[in-house]
């Protein structure tokens, strides 16, 4: 038996069918205009309305981009309408490396005695550890690279190491040269960043006991 066009259907209540109505009535659309949009029939778009039929994933991704709020708010899973762009798509990040981020997080709120959180903040925030993972990312190039044998051990090798090693200049290998970014820069760079922040820490603490 159909149902009287007064009556509403089970659905009509739920977030979805909710939030749509009140986004339509908000910016003035027609159940007809979002249904060119959509691509469907403007009786789908009702059904959409009423809570009697509820659309497939890809026609409530085309409802969000429409109103610009976001798929969540939508489907009632966050009473914030604004479009947020995940950490992955935000920061290029993997989902894996936001994880490990988001549980350093999470370890920090509930154990603050757990420094690791901070570290990354002070490191992050100075252009210095920029520069660092600059010479960490070069090191992996450096110490990634096959060595060619066939051309240094071939003549032109030598006499062009000879001519260099005249006017006081050696050819080093792609492993010498990550060995020597290691020991001079990538180090001493990490050393000097941990100390300092050590000493900031040193000097928070001794502040808090004269502050008591």
């Amino acid at each position: 038996m159909p149902r009287n066009r007064n009556e509403l259907s089970d659905g009509y209540h739920k977030a979805f069918p909710t939030a749509l109505r009140a986004l339509m009535e908000q910016d003035r659309t027609t159940q007809q205009e979002l249904a060119l949009t959509l691509g469907k029939t403007r009786q789908s778009v009702s059904y959409y309305c009423d809570g009697s039929s509820s659309p497939d994933w890809e026609t409530i991704a085309k409802i969000a981009e429409f109103f610009s709020v976001s798929a969540d708010y939508l489907l009632g899973l966050s009473d914030d309408p604004a479009q947020r762009p995940a950490a992955v798509d935000d920061l290029g990040l993997s989902p894996k490396a936001v994880q490990h981020l988001k549980d350093i997080h999470e370890l920090n709120e509930r154990y603050p005695i757990d420094t690791r959180q901070p570290l990354l903040e002070y490191l992050l925030e100075d252009l210095r550890f920029h520069n660092l993972l600059a010479w960490c990312a070069r090191y992996v190039t450096l110490m990634s690279i096959t060595p060619d044998v066939s051309f240094s051990e071939s003549a032109a090798y030598t006499a062009c190491a000879d001519t260099l090693k005249a006017h006081g200049f050696t050819i080093s290998s792609s492993d010498d040269q990550a060995g020597a970014l290691f020991s001079e820069r990538i180090v001493n760079m990490l050393r000097t960043l941990l100390n300092e922040r050590a000493e900031y820490e040193r000097d928070q603490t001794i502040h808090q006991k004269d502050d008591h």
